[in-house]
């Protein structure tokens, strides 16, 4: 449940009474209250810092700050321009991502926490920490990039090929050949990001030295014309649109050199599973697939070997009906780890499945047979966010009960759950990976409110990322209730200052 959208009416409608006509322009201007605040929050790897996006609260450019956890001194690493540039394809690409914000739109940050890659419109920089000195990176015209895990390299896609730029020399050489509009390097195709929510369509290898990239072949895919309304003029521009029941793009992937060469294409069975749902390659974890067949009844879990792409499957999952992905996604959350995550000894890895009625966490060995679950039954599995070699301690984003979300703790051996956050509402947590210290605690409260607290490893609030967003002049109170036989979950939601027996028009969000 999204709670945002009818408390900002239900709080509007009070403030609003006398001038009805106001309440939707505040709320179209102010993006239901969302405009200005923290987006994309994410700590530093040393746990000293979070860097996050921010908007002003009736603007639609983002910038990027830093949050010094000791001093609680924000600081404006990077600002948007006043223009920005953006190709076909990385409109196309931010349409399926839903991304309707702009100027700095994507950040990362390297393993050692000295360089942040910022990402505006088709141009690239990298800002070094703690200090804010920002470099450009050569040329334009970039599309999904990512910067290498120690920092030192940017791959991205230009001119439908993958190319990797030497940040030291600022060097830009093409790795893969041959890409054309038609036969893409480097891009998910359209069903991977518009119905797999997969926008990736490269991957570093944890040495950097390595790199997978998609070629997705779409001549066989039908062709559909989208004109410009406000240019009736032009030329309508092509798409390539796989309608349901016509044939997808054919994709393969493929292993290729840091510094390019020949490629290492990955061994499966295509017709068996002809779409890959996830890419995950960690440090100290094997190079691992996730395929499906068309129908989503049967899901494969397979690692790659990167020195010759041969597969070997270690979990399939079938379903006569259907497969759901997994329920990270399936609840709209932002943070948790791709599964399957490999345990950082090599001796296994966690996976989840749909088991019973409910979602649950599992604990594999390294061929993929099951341990045992690692979350207790009467805690819905919803997504992975942490684990700790040192406590042995792994962190998820659970259901409580049927109306929000929480984050909890337990043993990876066993035990019960102890909850981190779980104040009514919902919670969407990203760890530290490396210090496991620091915990981005996203809240949505049940009665509207949003924030991003700063939480250590016990649950603590230690901050919370600062705000510019407009506040509602009035805050409904919600009284949730069971309705019907069927004990139906619902929210009433009433302007501040109702009275009993008062009457009101009713509008229904289901």
């Amino acid at each position: 449940m999204k709670f945002t959208l009818p408390v900002a009416l239900a709080a509007l409608a009070a403030a609003s009474h006398a001038r009805a006509e106001s309440c939707f322009q505040t709320l179209a201007a102010t993006r239901n209250f969302t405009l200005g605040q923290p987006v994309h929050a994410m700590p530093s790897p040393d746990g000293r810092r979070v860097l996050f996006l921010r908007s002003g609260p009736r603007e639609t450019k983002l910038g990027l700050y830093s949050l010094d956890l000791a001093t609680r001194a924000v600081t404006a690493l990077a600002q948007p321009a006043a223009t920005e540039h953006l190709s076909v394809e990385e409109r196309a690409r931010r349409e399926r991502l839903r991304m309707t914000l702009t100027g700095i739109t994507d950040f990362a940050i390297s393993e050692d926490g000295a360089r942040v890659l910022v990402s505006q419109g088709d141009h690239l920089s990298v800002v070094a920490l703690p200090g804010g000195a920002v470099s450009p990176v050569p040329g334009a015209g970039w599309i999904a990039p990512h910067l290498s895990p120690d920092g030192r390299f940017v791959e991205g896609v230009r001119d439908n090929d993958v190319h990797v730029v030497e940040l030291a020399t600022g060097q830009d050489r093409p790795v893969t050949t041959g890409g054309t509009d038609v036969v893409t390097h480097g891009l998910a195709e359209f069903a991977a990001s518009e119905e797999l929510d997969r926008s990736d369509g490269t991957w570093w290898s944890q040495d950097g030295g390595k790199l997978v990239y998609e070629e997705a072949d779409s001549s066989g895919v039908e062709k559909h014309y989208i004109a410009d309304p406000e240019h009736p003029a032009a030329e309508p521009t092509e798409f390539r649109y796989p309608r349901a029941g016509t044939a997808n793009a054919k994709v393969r992937l493929g292993l290729v050199a840091r510094e390019g060469g020949a490629t290492t294409w990955i061994d499966w069975d295509h017709a068996a599973y002809p779409y890959v749902a996830r890419v995950v390659w960690q440090k100290q974890g094997r190079l691992s697939l996730v395929l499906l067949n068309r129908a989503q009844t049967r899901e494969a879990v397979v690692a790659v070997d990167p020195g010759t792409g041969r597969t070997t499957t270690l979990v399939t999952e079938t379903d006569p009906a259907w497969i759901n992905l997994d329920a990270m996604h399936g609840a709209g959350l932002t943070g948790g780890h791709t599964l399957p995550y490999w345990l950082p000894d090599g001796s296994g890895f966690l996976w989840a499945a749909e088991r019973g009625a409910h979602w649950q966490l599992e604990l594999r060995g390294a061929d993929g047979a099951l341990t045992r679950a690692v979350t207790p039954p009467d805690l819905p599995f919803l997504a992975f966010d942490d684990f700790d070699p040192a406590t042995r301690l792994v962190t998820v984003t659970a259901n409580p009960d049927r109306l929000g979300s929480g984050l909890f703790q337990m043993k990876l051996d066993g035990g019960a759950a102890a909850p981190l956050a779980a104040s009514p509402g919902l919670h969407d947590g990203i760890f530290d990976e490396h210090q496991h210290t620091i915990l981005l605690d996203r809240t949505e409260g049940a009665d509207g409110a949003v924030a991003t607290n700063v939480r250590n490893s016990a649950g603590r609030v230690l901050a919370t990322l600062p705000s510019v967003a407009e506040q509602p002049a009035a805050v409904p109170k919600v009284d949730y209730r069971q309705a019907g036989a069927l004990k139906m979950d619902a929210a009433v939601l009433r302007p501040a200052g109702a009275k009993p027996g008062e009457h009101f028009p009713v509008v229904l969000y289901v």
